[in-house]
């Protein structure tokens, strides 16, 4: 009976779920979490075009030049990335990702505010604000993955123990991690206020994948 409950909810998720959260906030953990449950995974970003980028650029100084060229190569991917979403929901596939437009705007607008004093501290939700005001389709929910920022640090660092690219820089570097996770909790909140895309907050420092998939399910 229980499970047929569950199948009977699951039928009601989402089609077009967004997930947010920073480099070793959980986003990867939730995600394959999703898949397990008839969710397909596209990550518009996972392409030979940006690893290119990110081992081209690894020792380089991280200036407006390089954040123009690396929000350039997203949009394309992000563009490329609508199109295959779209043909899968015509299928009746539900898609969930960590990437797309919103996400590839307001990283770099949170960079471009670590790099430099010039902008207003409210630059990364003006880009929200635009991106709300633009969208010709919003996501159908959002969920917000994150963790207190001292268990990122820690996951950060045991990360780059495996990967000759991981490390404290440019995207990963903690300074801008810590900004850009306040940045979506700031940016959740006007989502909540502004339009009807129903929002969720994961703790994953408190919740267990099994424990945030039984809070989703509940959700719907």
């Amino acid at each position: 009976m229980l499970i047929g409950k569950v199948e009977a909810q699951l039928e009601k998720s989402p089609d077009r779920l967004l997930v947010l959260g920073v480099d070793g906030s959980g986003k990867s953990t939730w995600l394959g979490a999703l898949a397990t449950i008839g969710y397909e995974i596209l990550e518009p970003t996972s392409s030979s075009r940006a690893r290119e980028f990110r081992k081209r650029t690894a020792t380089q100084v991280l200036d407006a030049e390089m954040i123009a060229e690396r929000e350039d190569i997203y949009i394309d991917l992000n563009s490329d990335f609508k199109n295959l979403a779209e043909a899968k929901y015509s299928e009746g596939r539900k898609i969930a990702t960590s990437g797309g437009e919103l996400v590839t705007r307001v990283s770099h607008a949170v960079m471009r505010q670590t790099i430099t004093s010039e902008l207003s501290h409210r630059h990364h939700l003006d880009v929200a604000h635009k991106w709300i005001e633009a969208a010709d389709q919003l996501p159908d929910s959002i969920n917000l993955v994150h963790a207190p920022f001292s268990v990122i640090s820690q996951r950060i660092a045991e990360r780059q123990k495996t990967d000759t690219f991981e490390n404290f820089w440019g995207f990963n570097s903690l300074v801008f991690l810590e900004r850009y996770q306040r940045a979506w909790h700031e940016i959740i909140s006007i989502l909540e206020i502004e339009t009807d895309v129903s929002c969720t907050k994961f703790d994953t420092d408190e919740l267990t994948s099994a424990e945030m998939l039984s809070k989703f399910i509940e959700s719907i």
